[in-house]
C-alpha cells in the first residue's frame, strides 16, 4: 500500500497595530494579508470588529485555525468566524463569553481559541472575524495550520502551437513568465489567460517577467498589439521629447505617477497608452534630466536617502549607451536606478528606485511613440496576416483581418467571420 505523505505548515500572524500584523513561519508565496479593527491594536470591544483578510493562497488545505485570546478580569464575549472561498462557506463559528470557551476570564494570559480543526482543501481565500458582544477581548495572534496545493503545470501557447511550458517548484510558489519577441508589425505585451482572435481594447493581461500563480494546470495564450514601429524602436540620439521608459528584457513600462509609498505601477509596455507617456527634458549635455507625466503635468522625483519616488521635480543623472538608457540618482557613494521591476514581501511587482546598482548595466530605454491609429488591435494569433482597410460603399470603412482560412470583417464595430473566397 503506498503512503501519501502530507507536509503540514504553519504560519503566525500577530497583531502589530489595528491595521497591520507580522507573519512568520512558512506562508504561500503569494498570500496577500490585510487586517482591520475598530478599536486598538487587538481589542475588541461591545460592537466592536476585527477581520483578518487572506487572498491570494494558491489552493492550500486549511487543517487548523487558533486564534490567541484573552479578555477582560470579569466579562469580554464575542462572536468568531472564519470563511473560506470569498466568504461564501463557514468555515467555523463560535459564540459566546471568554469565560464559556476557556472556563474563566482572564486578562493576564492568551489562551489558543480553536476555531476549526479538519481539512479543507483549494483554499484561495481565508477571513476571520471576531464581533464583539460584551467588553472586552483582546486578540494576540492567529496560528494557521496549513498544506501546499499540488504543483501546477502552466502551458505557454504562441499563436497556434504550444510554445513551452512551466511546472511549479511546489505548490503555490508560481511561474515567472517569459517575454516573447516582436515582429516588425507585431508588438507583444503580455500573456492572457483566455484565447481571441481580434480585440480593439486592451485585454487583461498578466505581464511578462511577473510571477503568476495558477489555480489549476492551465494554458496562457501570448498577446501581440498590432503597431507599426518606427524605423527605430528605441531612442539612439538623446534628445528632449515625449517617450515610454521601459524594460526591453521583458517589455514592462513604468505607468502613472508616484503614490504614498514611493513606489509606480508597472504594466504591460503599450505605446498607445498615454499614461507611459512621459516627457523628458535633457540638459545641454545631456547628463542629467526631468521627468513629467504627460497626462497629469506631474514630476517624477526622488527622495534624497534614494528610498522612495515623489511627486516634485528631481534632477535626474542620465547613463546612454546605443539604444539603452537609464535614470538614476546618487546616495553617497551609491546609485539608484529607476527601476520597472521590484518585489515586495508580498510578491506583488511595482516600480520604484532599486540599488544600489551599477547604472551601466540597465536594460532600460526610452521607446519612440509611434504616430496614433485609429483602432489598436490585439491578438493571439500574430501568425496570420496584418489587417488592412478597404473603403466600401457610401462613408463606412470595412476593416478585414485575415486568420488562416477566415476573415474577420468589421464594420461600424460589429464583427462577421467568413471563409476565404
Amino acid at each position: 500500500m503506498k503512503l501519501l505523505l502530507i507536509i503540514l505548515s504553519v504560519m503566525t500572524l500577530t497583531v502589530q497595530s489595528k491595521s497591520s500584523v507580522s507573519v512568520q513561519g512558512d506562508y504561500p508565496y503569494s498570500m496577500i494579508v490585510d487586517y482591520s479593527n475598530t478599536g486598538n491594536k487587538g481589542d475588541v470591544a461591545k460592537d466592536g470588529v476585527a477581520a483578518l483578510q487572506l487572498t491570494q493562497l494558491g489552493g492550500i488545505s486549511i487543517e487548523k485555525i487558533d486564534v490567541y485570546l484573552n479578555s477582560n478580569k470579569n466579562s469580554g464575549a464575542g462572536t468568531l468566524e472564519a470563511r473560506v472561498h470569498e466568504e461564501l462557506t463557514t468555515l467555523g463559528a463560535i459564540t459566546g463569553t471568554f469565560k464559556d470557551w476557556t472556563g474563566s476570564y482572564d486578562s493576564q494570559y492568551y489562551h489558543a481559541i480553536s476555531l476549526f480543526q479538519g481539512n479543507v482543501p483549494n483554499v484561495h481565500d481565508l477571513s476571520i472575524q471576531l464581533i464583539g458582544t460584551a467588553n472586552s477581548l483582546h486578540i494576540e495572534k492567529y496560528e494557521i495550520t496549513w498544506s501546499a496545493a499540488p504543483a501546477r503545470t502552466v502551458t505557454l501557447i504562441k499563436g497556434a502551437k504550444p510554445y513551452t511550458t512551466l511546472t511549479e517548484s511546489g505548490g503555490g510558489k508560481g511561474v515567472v513568465l517569459p517575454a516573447l519577441s516582436d515582429s516588425a508589425e507585431w508588438h507583444f505585451v503580455g500573456w492572457s489567460e483566455t484565447e481571441f482572435w481580434v480585440l480593439n481594447t486592451i485585454p487583461d493581461l498578466v505581464a511578462a517577467g511577473s510571477k503568476y500563480f495558477p489555480n489549476t494546470d492551465c494554458s496562457l495564450w501570448a498577446v501581440y498589439l498590432y503597431k507599426p514601429m518606427p524605423e527605430e524602436t528605441y531612442l539612439k540620439e538623446l534628445e528632449s521629447g515625449t517617450y515610454v521608459y521601459v524594460n526591453t528584457a521583458n517589455n514592462i513600462a513604468i505607468s502613472g505617477i508616484p503614490n504614498t509609498e514611493g513606489t509606480m505601477s508597472r504594466t504591460p509596455v503599450n505605446p498607445s497608452n498615454a499614461n507611459q507617456h512621459y516627457y523628458i527634458e535633457f540638459n545641454a549635455t545631456c547628463d542629467s534630466a526631468t521627468i513629467k507625466h504627460v497626462s497629469t503635468n506631474t514630476y517624477i522625483g526622488y527622495k534624497a536617502d534614494g528610498t522612495k519616488l515623489v511627486v516634485q521635480p528631481s534632477k535626474w543623472c542620465v547613463f546612454h549607451n546605443d539604444n539603452k538608457t537609464g535614470f538614476y540618482m546618487n546616495y553617497g557613494n551609491k546609485s539608484y536606478l529607476l527601476w520597472t521591476d521590484i518585489l515586495n514581501e508580498y510578491y506583488q511587482e511595482y516600480a520604484g528606485l532599486f540599488g544600489p546598482i551599477d547604472p551601466t548595466t540597465t536594460p532600460t530605454a526610452l521607446m519612440l511613440i509611434p504616430e496614433k491609429s485609429d483602432q489598436d488591435t490585439y491578438t493571439c494569433h500574430p501568425e496570420s496576416k496584418e489587417p488592412t482597410e478597404i473603403p466600401t460603399v457610401g462613408t463606412q470603412k470595412e476593416t478585414i483581418v485575415n486568420f488562416g482560412i477566415y476573415e474577420l470583417h468589421i464594420i461600424n464595430g460589429h464583427k462577421y467571420l467568413r471563409l476565404k473566397q
